[in-house]
């Protein structure tokens, strides 16, 4: 099963991203505190038909908390840079 870790930057930042499986990609959008781990046998079971993508949010696990307040537009603004990036349309 095709699993990678990486760091990818967005809006200046680093970001950790785990990706897991092939085909239509899922992106799972973990709660606020919550790290990506905790998703790992929710991940295995999708990747099995998916591509599952997670990453954590700024200021968790290895990604940097970056500039500027975090709200749900920050969010969107991230997802909106980082999909490209992932090569997700």
């Amino acid at each position: 099963m095709n699993e990678q870790i990486r760091s990818v930057k967005v809006r200046g930042a680093a970001m950790e991203v785990w990706e897991m499986g092939e085909g239509p990609p899922v992106i799972i959008l973990t709660g606020m505190n919550s790290p990506i781990w905790e998703w790992h046998a929710v991940v295995h079971a999708l990747s099995v038909q998916y591509r599952v993508i997670l990453f954590h949010r700024p200021g968790l696990g290895k990604s940097e908390l970056g500039e500027g307040i975090r709200r749900t537009r920050a969010l969107t603004e991230e997802l909106a840079e980082l999909l490209p990036l992932l090569s997700v349309r």
